[in-house]
């Protein structure tokens, strides 16, 4: 009877210590996201359905309807295309990208990561390093005064606010 009684004293002493910040886990655990968007597979509140986004300006863009025909290879569970439409989940990013015809970075299609650096390039040193350029598929050949205010503001010291540039094409595979 005793230990029972000492076992009580103890969840008393428990419960006045950590009662408030355990009745708060308990209170805020019903409310978390389960459910992930289709394309980035986040948790996230700002999800919608495939077919709601149908009416959207931008709907159909090439890589919206590249990613739906992923998503209707690679996770569908219906025949139908309706039902597949509204069983999808986009969130607002991954719809905002695809819309303005722009990739995901880390897409479930793409594993969820950024292609690495190539072992060869890995092992190269700083100085080496420092040679690689981007192919330039054009030459900057003549930088034209600005035509009109001589004086420049401070805040305008930047050559590339104003003034004209002259470009020349390159032939990509001969500079390749």
């Amino acid at each position: 009877m005793e230990s029972h009684s000492v076992s009580l004293s103890q969840k008393n002493i428990i419960m006045q210590k950590h009662g408030k910040s355990m009745q708060e886990l308990a209170d805020s655990r019903d409310t978390y996201n389960t459910e992930c968007c289709d394309v980035c597979e986040q948790l996230r509140k700002d999800l919608r359905s495939l077919q709601s986004c149908e009416k959207l300006k931008g709907f159909e863009s090439e890589k919206i309807l590249n990613i739906i025909e992923l998503l209707y290879q690679n996770k569908t569970k219906h025949e139908e295309v309706n039902k597949f439409m509204e069983q999808i989940k986009i969130c607002t990013c991954c719809l905002d990208k695809l819309r303005s015809n722009k990739d995901v970075n880390r897409s479930a299609f793409n594993r969820l990561t950024v292609i690495s650096t190539p072992d060869c390039i890995k092992q190269l040193n700083l100085f080496e390093r420092t040679f690689i350029k981007f192919c330039m598929t054009c030459v900057t050949v003549v930088r034209l005064g600005q035509l009109i205010n001589k004086a420049r503001p401070q805040n305008e010291l930047t050559a590339a606010l104003k003034g004209r540039i002259a470009y020349f094409p390159v032939n990509v595979k001969a500079n390749a």
